[in-house]
């Protein structure tokens, strides 16, 4: 029970977190400018600085995950071997 209440809140938390991210950084990335049709289109410098900072956050929480699964596997794989030895 307590573990599902962790997964939840971390969840959760992830969701809010990435959900105000995009809502206060990204919001001027999906106004169109309409008079700005007509001109060529510059690239702005820094413009997939968020998109980096994205691509980080989420890679890394990816990255911890993964790590703590293999491990916890192989902590539970080398205590049945011992349960295994003494019975």
């Amino acid at each position: 029970m307590n573990k599902n209440r962790h997964q939840f809140v971390f969840t959760f938390g992830m969701t809010i977190g990435i959900y105000i991210y995009v809502n206060i950084f990204m919001s001027e990335a999906v106004h169109a400018n309409v008079s700005s049709w007509a001109q060529p289109v510059t690239e702005q410098k820094g413009q997939l600085f968020p998109f980096i900072w994205i691509l980080v956050i989420v890679g890394g929480c990816i990255g911890i995950t993964l790590t703590y699964v293999s491990w916890r596997k192989y902590k539970g794989e080398k205590k049945s071997k011992q349960d295994k030895t003494v019975d």
